[in-house]
């Protein structure tokens, strides 16, 4: 091919590799299309018509130029993931048509995917902490276990999975009242509990385990 490759290459890519070779559906190709459709027109503000494009415009920079280009268009990382993946996928496939420009191709095939970025944690205030241990009914016997366990997560800071351990042996609820959690790694803390959830944990122990004795804890 000549140094006006890109459409060949492209065209052999969409026409006859991803249907006929891979037997990818038409709405998967259709995908691909479009990722080829938007990087032509990224060329097209840098001032190369489609007729001119060449696979020696294509290489890291260029590539890079491109990604950066869809975020200022608005598009999610996600979404420039998935189009740097359509690249990708076709780098792959004319490296081994082109090994002159193995190099090159290597380098583009090195880009990282953009990480995601991870929502922040929403905190709740005193009266979101407040509305969550209002929130079980207190009237049913499920709703007082509910409140009972809201109270000690919040109390003790402990995870899920450390509640799911905590055992009777683990309780200490005479002043000062603590518990003992195991966490990951097994790394044990002792941990120390306010006199109010220290009474509901009493409460809760005399209503669902009455043959419970203070010695049992």
């Amino acid at each position: 091919m000549s140094n006006r490759d890109f459409a060949g290459y492209l065209t052999a890519y969409l026409g006859r590799y991803l249907p006929g070779q891979r037997n990818l559906s038409n709405n998967t190709i259709l995908s691909y299309r479009d990722a080829f459709k938007l990087l032509i027109a990224f060329f097209q503000k840098q001032g190369i018509e489609p007729e001119r494009l060449s696979m020696d415009d294509l290489d890291r920079a260029s590539v890079e130029g491109f990604l950066t280009w869809l975020t200022e268009r608005g598009c999610s990382d996600s979404t420039a993931n998935q189009r740097l993946c359509a690249l990708k996928a076709f780098i792959g496939y004319v490296k081994v048509e082109d090994p002159a420009r193995l190099l090159q191709y290597q380098q583009i095939l090195a880009i990282r995917q953009r990480k995601k970025k991870t929502p922040a944690m929403v905190v709740p205030g005193k009266e979101g902490v407040a509305a969550i241990l209002r929130a079980p009914d207190t009237a049913t016997p499920k709703g007082r276990r509910d409140m009972v366990l809201l109270t000690f997560l919040y109390d003790s800071g402990a995870r899920v999975s450390e509640l799911c351990d905590v055992a009777l042996r683990d309780l200490r609820l005479d002043d000062p009242a603590v518990v003992t959690l195991t966490g990951k790694g097994r790394k044990v803390r002792v941990v120390p509990l306010m006199g109010k959830t220290a009474e509901l944990l009493e409460g809760y122990l005399d209503e669902f385990f009455p043959n419970i004795t203070a010695a049992d804890l």
